[in-house]
């Protein structure tokens, strides 16, 4: 078949090929040279994280710790971590959301994982001469407080108290905040998360790994597949957080309060924030793809944490003034909150006390959250619940609201009174019949 092509098209070709082969053998050589020859290089990158500094001056912290022992069985082991960071770019007003960790009764805060997801992550290498593929398998576990010994809340701030948080911290959440004492630009902090993987299973970046267990990888030549062996670490996000932060508070000296500067590796991503391009750019924390480069990476955060010997017992000793979303009671069961009704304590309810169940499109239904029935059902025989929904505040969401769910919960309670409201006003009252039911 090569004698039928024509001459021209012959050296055109073999020029081709000869090129394509230089090429390839002088990449092959310069790794090689890097790979053998080079040596390791280590770059370090420091992280700075102190205090929030707003355009007037007005200093805030980023993160405050609050955390109750509880070692005179006097209430509740609680952890808070509340988190403080800029609405916007402009740097003239700040955003809180924070966890409230609450463990039940006679037990302890315990964090474990929820969760595994597979990855695979592959390398070429070589040996005797050939070049293999290696695959490595990692079982990714993703913390989460154990849901029949703890309660987690989320809290926002909307301007006057904390309640339920309508926008959840999640592993995409980020936080705008000072960084290195840059106090004049804004920087985004987020977890660095689980990393992302192509359609082929190929890693793109480094996965973070935190775990004594074991690691190993299947050599792929052809037919063969070695043994797997699995490796388990975290994904580093807001709820790993939050427990490496409790197991450090928890063994420090118990009653003090201050600010104390944590070291932590390389848990998150920072973005600078472009005031030409209206856009962050991002300030890279890790070399991981780059051959024979290894990153060490700091991160130092100065952090409020006051510690108390007792339990959590009431309500106004919480840092979110509220305790499972409600701020009228406190854990000894007598509440104290002042307002009774034929003997029994009155318990405030709004929307946080709610799960939302779509009917259909923007339509919802509200159903107790199983947090608040868990919590409350234990006192049910002396309070009374005083429900008030803020349709404002539900449209403000984008939802509709069109009644209570048939699995409302709301049976297992004394209801004192139970209607909606807007502009201040009564709209309809439930108290007696609580509307239309929703399956």
């Amino acid at each position: 078949m090569w004698k039928y092509i024509p001459k021209k098209l012959k050296i055109i070709l073999i020029s081709i090929l000869s090129l394509v082969i230089i090429t390839g053998v002088a990449i092959i050589c310069w790794y090689l040279s890097i790979n053998w020859g080079a040596e390791d290089k280590k770059v370090s990158k420091t992280f700075y994280v102190g205090e929030l500094v707003l355009a007037d001056g007005t200093q805030q912290d980023i993160i405050e710790i609050e955390y109750f022992a509880n070692t005179d069985n006097s209430g509740y082991e609680a952890f808070e971590i509340k988190y403080n960071y800029f609405m916007d770019e402009t740097r003239t007003k700040t955003y809180s959301q924070g966890f409230q960790y609450i463990a039940d009764k006679g037990y302890p805060i315990e964090f474990g994982a929820g969760g595994e997801t597979l990855f695979i992550e592959k390398k070429p290498f070589r040996t005797e001469g050939a070049w293999f593929w290696a695959e490595k398998h990692y079982n990714t576990q993703i913390p989460s407080s154990y849901s029949n010994l703890i309660s987690c809340y989320n809290y926002m701030y909307n301007g006057f108290e904390y309640v339920k948080s309508t926008n959840p911290i999640n592993k995409d959440s980020c936080f705008k905040i000072n960084l290195n004492q840059d106090v004049t630009n804004v920087y985004l902090m987020e977890f660095k998360g689980a990393n992302e993987y192509d359609a082929l299973g190929n890693l793109i970046e480094n996965t973070p790994m935190n775990s004594d267990t074991a690691c190993g990888s299947s050599i792929k030549f052809g037919d063969f597949d070695a043994d797997i062996v699995y490796h388990s670490h975290y994904v580093y996000d807001a709820q790993y957080f939050s427990r490496i932060l409790y197991e450090a508070v928890k063994s420090s000296s118990l009653g003090a309060s201050g600010k104390f500067v944590f070291e932590f590796g390389n848990l998150f991503n920072y973005y600078k924030y472009n005031a030409e391009t209206g856009q962050y750019d991002e300030n890279r924390t890790n070399y991981d793809d780059a051959l024979k480069i290894e990153d060490d990476i700091k991160s130092y955060y100065s952090i409020k944490v006051t510690t108390h010997e007792n339990g959590l017992s009431c309500a106004e000793e919480s840092m979110f003034g509220s305790i499972l979303g409600n701020q009228n009671f406190n854990l000894n069961g007598d509440y104290s909150s002042g307002d009774y009704f034929i003997g029994k304590t009155i318990v405030d309810c709004d929307i946080s006390a709610f799960d939302f169940v779509i009917v259909e499109d923007n339509n919802i239904a509200f159903k107790l959250s199983e947090a608040f029935i868990n919590y409350y059902n234990q006192y049910k025989s002396s309070i009374a619940l005083s429900i008030v929904i803020d349709l404002d505040l539900i449209n403000e969401l984008g939802y509709n609201f069109v009644g209570f769910t048939t699995d409302n919960g709301l049976d297992i309670f004394n209801i004192l009174e139970c209607y909606t409201t807007s502009n201040g006003e009564i709209v309809q009252d439930y108290t007696n019949a609580l509307g239309v039911l929703y399956e």
